[in-house]
């Protein structure tokens, strides 16, 4: 089947040609060698940046067009021309699928929904499970319906989930059964049946529930109407509804974290996520089209269900889900077991990954590359990372939001040792981003610290059903405003300080956490160490620092961490008050809660003291 693309609004041509950018008509007239300063590229490689001279702006340029496709059109192209071809494997489960039994089995389950359940295109479905292979054939199912799947982080208790069902619209949800294994990490069948959550549901759209698993014990729960997966799949085969796909309707309805309210919607379509796809594999030449990924991470986070679950099918790939939650052991053994080249995963699962296997001295000899994301990576895991499993020759730290479905930035293998280690990376082909002042939001100078703002294919459509958020993110521009305090260099490599509202401001002075965080990672005896705010009443705002140190190095006092810190950056950052732990509060993203930790501070720590 021919693959089908469309370039960008004529920014850049199909041949990669320069192109002319006039939206930046309010700076000073350019100097004299502007047009030698102009485009800073290798014109040997396909990916390239735009920089502009004087400040902080940049744009991917590129020779690859972007893809204008669906997820089931790629699905069926990758079962007709590959179909025996191993493309899932669920570690824990022991089953594996072949691009040609995943197509059939999402297409039935398709059949189905619309046949006996009445779903059709525009309507949303959840799911709120943790990791498995089912989960993969639902989402498929979803998207050949035509349907919005609304991921529902698999932790969430009574008042979250009905959050979720009543803002997201949703009309059935699949969730694990009674006697499902899950039932050991959330009580699932006991917040179904809680008199509280019916109440708050029963004005709802929610008319169905699917048990992935489990046993079916009644055909409903107060008006719900109940089914299991297997019964759905063991109907007479109907076909799904003939629909036209549109690769700008939406696919994903992903719930932000919430750290600040009530949380956001956001909604994304196939155009996006297939193409953030398609792109990141660009930047990485050390991996063939056809990797075999191992993904620790939760399928409901948008990094591991773009770049884990859809990527497979854009880059026809094999996705190895090591187990239904992250564990280490079942990582190492996914990656042995199924010679798998690429790893996708955040910091903090990398630190305990490397935790493990230097205390075991395990080498990872078909592994590749790396790519870390979901938060910002300090430069010692990454080294710590190249010396453990030497057979790395690509790894890469990219950055993004679940609003930017979800990678904006990343490094390229063939980008500079220093950019690649001290940088989150260049803007994605086809994407622009800018630094801006956070509060006159002209464009600053290279170097200078301001908030990153994004514009192109990758931003979300809209937080669902919230035009009031939408209209504070997106600019009428459709510039998205990340939150997020970044620096510009000259080449267009952008590094994250940190987010705006994690600005510690002590007696006056602006202080970015992260300059804090790393310089307290350089003490070789330093695991992972993370800093933030708490009030005091004479400077506004003191700073804190949690500490973990590495297994096997002795304890170290407060006052040595200050006096080591002390010499490498300006007095008033280093921290007044500093805490050795043993872990960190970690939310169900699997990220380090500074919220958690500025709690615990207050209401523990500082009273012990």
């Amino acid at each position: 089947m021919m693959r089908i693309f469309r370039a960008v609004s004529a920014k850049v041509s199909l041949l990669g040609s320069i192109p002319r950018v006039k939206r930046i008509n309010f700076l000073r007239p350019q100097p004299a060698n502007f047009q030698a300063n102009y485009y800073r590229f290798n014109s040997d490689i396909v990916s390239r940046s735009y920089v502009h001279p004087l400040v902080s702006y940049s744009q991917g340029l590129s020779s690859h067009p972007c893809v204008i496709d669906t997820i089931p059109t790629l699905l069926n192209q990758r079962a007709d021309e590959r179909g025996d071809k191993v493309c899932l494997v669920s570690h824990s489960e022991g089953i594996k699928k072949t691009f040609r039994e995943l197509r059939d089995d999402a297409n039935r389950l398709a059949g189905s929904l619309h046949h006996e359940l009445g779903l059709k295109k525009g309507d949303t479905i959840g799911i709120w499970s943790l990791n498995s292979s089912i989960w993969v054939t639902t989402k498929l199912a979803a998207d050949i319906l035509g349907t919005v799947q609304a991921t529902i982080n698999p932790y969430y208790k009574i008042e979250e989930l009905a959050y979720a069902i009543k803002q997201s619209k949703m009309k059935a949800l699949f969730m694990p059964g009674p006697g499902s294994l899950f039932q050991n990490f959330n009580d699932f069948d006991g917040i179904l049946n809680d008199p509280t959550l019916a109440s708050m549901i029963e004005d709802s759209c929610l008319t169905d529930i699917i048990f992935l698993d489990g046993t079916k014990k009644t055909d409903s729960i107060g008006k719900l109407r109940v089914h299991s997966i297997e019964e759905l799949a063991s109907l007479e085969y109907r076909s799904p509804p003939e629909i036209l796909q549109d690769p700008d309707d939406p696919s994903i309805l992903m719930y932000t974290s919430g750290t600040t309210g009530k949380p956001k919607g956001a909604l994304v379509s196939q155009y996006s996520i297939i193409n953030n796809c398609y792109f990141v594999s660009k930047r990485q030449a050390e991996i063939s089209d056809q990797a075999v990924v191992c993904c620790p991470l939760p399928l409901f986070h948008s990094f591991a269900l773009v770049h884990g679950l859809v990527s497979f099918i854009v880059n026809d790939g094999t996705l190895v889900l090591s187990g239904n939650r992250f564990d280490p052991r079942s990582v190492i053994e996914s990656i042995i077991q199924n010679k798998c080249d690429l790893l996708i995963c955040t910091p903090t699962m990398a630190i305990d990954l490397l935790r493990l296997a230097e205390r075991r001295k395990i080498k990872l000899d078909s592994l590749t590359s790396c790519v870390l994301g979901g938060a910002l990576a300090d430069v010692q895991i990454i080294k710590r990372l190249r010396s453990t499993f030497p057979s790395l020759k690509t790894l890469l730290n990219g950055y993004g939001t679940t609003e930017l479905s979800p990678c904006a930035t990343i490094a390229g293998s063939e980008d500079s040792e220093e950019n690649i280690l001290q940088t989150n990376g260049r803007a994605l082909d086809h994407l622009e981003c800018k630094i801006v002042d956070p509060w006159k939001h002209n464009i600053v100078k290279h170097n200078e610290k301001g908030e990153l703002w994004v514009r192109g294919w990758a931003v979300m459509l809209e937080y669902f059903n919230d035009e009031a958020k939408t209209k504070e993110a997106i600019t009428p521009a459709r510039w998205y405003k990340t939150g997020d305090i970044a620096v510009m260099n000259s080449e267009g490599f952008i590094t994250i300080v940190g987010r705006i509202k994690e600005l510690i401001i002590r007696g006056g002075e602006n202080i970015y956490p992260k300059e804090i965080e790393n310089c307290i990672m350089e003490h070789p005896s330093v695991a992972e160490a993370y800093a933030f705010g708490i009030p005091d009443d004479r400077l506004g705002e003191e700073i804190c620092a949690w500490i973990k140190l590495k297994d096997g190095m002795p304890e170290m006092s407060s006052d040595e961490m200050k006096n080591y810190v002390k010499d490498k950056i300006t007095y008033f950052k280093v921290p007044k008050h500093i805490y050795f732990v043993k872990e960190f509060p970690l939310m169900n993203s699997l990220k380090a809660s500074k919220l958690i930790m500025k709690d615990i501070t207050l209401k523990e720590f500082l009273k012990k003291a």
